[in-house]
């Protein structure tokens, strides 16, 4: 009989997840940015201005002072900085006042103690930026600098308006004698006492806002301003308890929207409170984070060419008396500040934060930013994934299901990689008899009949013997006229015998189609 084998065989199936929902995403859009289509593109060059080699340009901004150079810094800067600042103090005389925070000082303090006889430097409780000014006095300067000048990607210097010089020198002053609590003397520090001489009192400015215990200009300047067409607000990080985040949500311009970076791990409950609770559109213009543009603050539009620009130094988020200070910037700067935003950032895509969405509705072109704790994962979302994916081999439950091709896996319920459609290819192979199985009870009745047929044919085949031999006997008696008449019951008896012990079988479980039918009686 011939036998043909039964062999594995290969499957595949197209699974579509368009209805799958990604949570707690940022999605890649194309450059179509309609919150910002005023700005003009053919503006010109901003404001600000990068350099490959921050150090040089911060060294360029120093070396047009000749009288005078006033600090304020978050942090100390670094070695080349400090030795130019001292070639100038000793060949040139120039008076150097620094004023950082108490951060700064501890977390330095072996590298600020050989400056101290050179430089006049206090310290207050919170840094507020980075800021240089120079010879008030004589055609004064001055800069406002990135939070990281060193480092290429972050470094920038913004030239400060001639209106905003005197008042920032004027903020300067009087925090550097009043605010600050420390002075740095060759010994070490020392508490601050009463200022060498009287200080005019903090007017109200119109370009340097700034944030004390006593009062809060910026917060003022805000609830001063005009309804606005178009509000922004430009931020590393948010805080929807800032009094200046707070001002923002509640104005009631006719179209409002919110920058930042990419934000992940906790940041992202800020963005989801904007526009979850504020429905506030939230956008990206970078997905890394080190990139992102220095600009924070908040950026308006009046009327058709009226534009409002308030630039913080330090942040936005500040508490209400906490010690900031933040720059108003001309109308024209506002313009070319919103466009070095956009082309800084990589402007050939921007991303927007979605709480959820179905993959069906984000275009196959696009790409998403998942955050996952504090790191982000941008991922590519094809139409369909380019391989088939393999999930390996799969035995039949049965052989209806094996011959009907019927076998199918648990496909997973989330795509990996992310796609709206995955080819999954896998082997199913015939259902086999596994080492732990046990046998049915069919097999023990199956077992049970063949005992008791066997038994069965054995009696029969017994009374057979035992007739033969009654006949060979009473044959032997009657004589020769009766052998022929057992002749015939012989042959008889002969057969059935002969048929009894072809039923002699070692189970009828595995007994063959063709041997049923030789023994039937």
């Amino acid at each position: 009989m011939n036998q043909t084998p039964i062999l594995p065989y290969s499957v595949s199936k197209v699974i579509s997840y368009t209805n799958y929902h990604l949570d707690d995403f940022w999605e890649g859009k194309e450059p179509e940015i309609s919150v910002v289509s005023h700005i003009n593109q053919s503006l010109g060059n901003p404001p600000f201005f990068y350099k490959e080699n921050s150090s040089e340009s911060l060294k360029t901004c120093l070396s047009r002072a000749r009288e005078t150079i006033c600090l304020l810094w978050k942090a100390l800067p670094d070695q080349e900085i400090l030795q130019e600042l001292l070639q100038m103090r000793e060949s040139q005389g120039i008076r150097i006042y620094l004023l950082t925070s108490t951060e700064a000082y501890h977390a330095d303090e072996a590298q600020f103690q050989p400056l101290a006889g050179h430089f006049l430097i206090r310290i207050i409780g919170n840094s507020v930026g980075n800021l240089i000014l120079t010879d008030p006095h004589h055609d004064p300067k001055g800069f406002a600098v990135s939070e990281n000048p060193f480092n290429p990607e972050q470094a920038w210097i913004y030239e400060l308006p001639s209106e905003t010089i005197a008042q920032a020198f004027h903020f300067f002053s009087h925090t550097f004698w009043t605010e600050a609590t420390y002075e740095i003397k060759r010994d070490g520090p020392i508490e601050t006492g009463t200022p060498p001489y009287d200080l005019p009192p903090l007017l109200n400015p119109s370009h340097t806002l700034y944030n004390t215990e006593s009062r809060n200009t910026l917060l003022e300047f805000f609830e001063q301003s005009q309804q606005f067409q178009e509000l922004y607000l430009c931020s590393a990080q948010f805080d929807v308890n800032s009094p200046y985040v707070k001002w923002f949500l509640s104005q009631k311009a006719t179209r409002k929207a919110c920058f930042c970076p990419i934000a992940t791990g906790n940041s992202i409950s800020q963005v989801v409170e904007l526009m979850e609770h504020h429905e506030i559109p939230v956008f990206s213009l970078t997905h890394k984070k080190d990139k992102f543009a220095p600009f924070q603050g908040i950026i308006g539009k009046k009327s058709e060419n009226a534009f409002e620009g308030i630039y913080f130094l330090n942040s936005l988020n500040a508490p209400q008396k906490s010690l900031d200070l933040a720059l108003r910037l001309d109308e024209s700067t506002v313009q070319k500040c919103f466009q070095w935003l956009q082309s800084s950032c990589s402007i050939g895509q921007y991303w927007m934060y979605h709480k959820t969405r179905p993959l069906g509705e984000i275009r196959h072109s696009d790409s998403v930013i998942q955050w996952k704790t504090d790191a982000t994962q941008l991922i590519e979302i094809p139409e369909k994934y380019q391989e088939t994916k393999d999930l390996g081999s799969l035995e039949a439950k049965q052989f209806e299901d094996f011959e009907n091709k019927a076998t199918e896996p648990a496909f997973p319920p989330v795509p990996d990689p992310l796609s709206k459609r995955i080819e999954y290819a896998w082997q199913v192979i015939p259902p086999t008899r596994n080492k732990k199985s046990k046998a049915d009870s069919l097999y023990k009745e199956w077992e049970n009949f063949h005992k008791m047929a066997d038994e069965y044919r054995a009696s029969l085949l017994e009374k057979v013997e035992a007739i033969q031999q009654k006949k060979s006997s009473l044959a032997d008696k009657v004589g020769f006229f009766l052998k022929q008449f057992f002749l015939g019951k012989d042959h008889k008896l002969s057969v059935i015998q002969k048929k009894m012990k072809n039923m002699e079988i070692n189970s009828v479980i595995k007994i063959q189609e063709a041997k049923t039918v030789k023994i039937q009686l």
